[in-house]
């Protein structure tokens, strides 16, 4: 069996014709394509401001995150706060970094918190909003993950186990 994709344009027009012919009888399984068109015509699309929302989210965990690494406070109504969460729309990294953090804390950060990853295209803009002195660092959240991920290229994950190994510092995982 063939799937085929109809745009809602074309679910309508699909629609039109069940009204026009639906004084005639109709067979079983025409019944059950029409009922499937109208519950896909129902399902509407996140709106945007959700998905800004969900971003926003992510990006202030984030910031959460490494403020308690840093051992500082955040606070995204502050706008000196070292650590902040760049605005829905904005160019740029997703995660603001100021101060002593910035130049302690070699990311520039990418968020995405989305059902539909697209890793390429996320690697894609996380390194062009990366600077030459800092490194990439993409966090990914979607309903089918545990937990947020993080994507780093491998040569930047080398260098940190061998800066951890070269300290004497022992990984254990609780």
């Amino acid at each position: 069996m063939k799937e085929i994709k109809l745009n809602e344009t074309e679910m309508r027009l699909v629609l039109e014709q069940f009204v026009y012919y639906g004084s005639l009888p109709i067979h079983k399984k025409y019944t059950k394509l029409k009922k499937k068109i109208e519950t896909a015509l129902k399902k509407q699309p996140i709106k945007i401001s959700s998905r800004k929302a969900k971003g926003r989210e992510l990006q202030k965990w984030v910031c959460r995150k490494i403020a308690d690494i840093f051992g500082i406070e955040f606070n995204q109504q502050d706008d000196e706060c070292l650590i902040h969460s760049r605005e829905m729309g904005q160019a740029g990294a997703d995660v603001i970094l100021r101060g002593h953090i910035a130049k302690q804390f070699p990311f520039t950060i990418e968020c995405k918190n989305t059902e539909q990853i697209s890793l390429p295209n996320f690697i894609k803009q996380a390194r062009d909003n990366t600077p030459e002195n800092k490194k990439m660092l993409l966090v990914i959240r979607n309903k089918t993950l545990k937990d947020p991920i993080a994507v780093l290229d491998w040569d930047t994950f080398e260098r940190l186990i061998k800066i951890i190994f070269s300290v004497g510092y022992r990984i254990e995982w609780k």
